[in-house]
């Protein structure tokens, strides 16, 4: 079941790059939405079948770090990029 979630938890992070970069969502929107999402997906990265699944998620890991990075205004924000770099 947690790896379901996972997986999930990608495909939704995945919609919320693409609405956030059509600009259907803002900032504050798209951090607001990604925040515990993230944090979970960090804390379950080993929960994926395969080494390729793992990789996916990585990557939409570094893209929202690149929306956030590109984006930050002066908005506070809990700092996985750290944790990112732990598990590469």
């Amino acid at each position: 079941m947690l790896a379901l979630l996972t997986e999930c938890t990608v495909l939704m992070l995945k919609l919320l790059c693409e609405m956030y970069s059509i600009q259907r969502i803002t900032y504050n929107e798209f951090i607001s939405f990604t925040e515990n999402k993230l944090q979970f997906l960090l804390e379950n990265l080993n929960n994926f079948a395969t080494e390729a699944e793992r990789n996916n998620a990585l990557d939409i890991l570094g893209r929202c770090d690149s929306l956030i990075s590109k984006n930050e205004n002066g908005i506070s924000y809990p700092s996985f990029r750290t944790n990112i770099n732990i598990v590469q």
